[in-house]
């Protein structure tokens, strides 16, 4: 009655990109992706940046902050 389909759009923090990594829940769609939002975007190192653009590179990326949240680890 009911299929499972591909995910077309991730949602994601840092944190998780363990879990596109080999044995990861979502490894079999990682260069499936047609969008990648991340959340707290002044929080992502430049190296978790890399990370996550090498890691879902076929998507766009869409990255969100709040001016009024924590104090960023980037400087500007």
């Amino acid at each position: 009655m009911f299929r499972l389909l591909a995910p077309l759009i991730i949602f994601y923090t840092s944190s998780l990109l363990n879990t596109i990594e080999n044995g990861g829940k979502f490894k079999r769609y990682a260069n499936t992706f047609d969008l990648a939002s991340g959340d707290e975007a002044p929080q992502i190192s430049e190296a978790v940046f890399m990370a996550i653009a090498r890691r879902l590179g076929g998507a766009r990326h869409i990255y969100i902050e709040d001016v009024c949240q924590l104090e960023p680890h980037i400087r500007r």
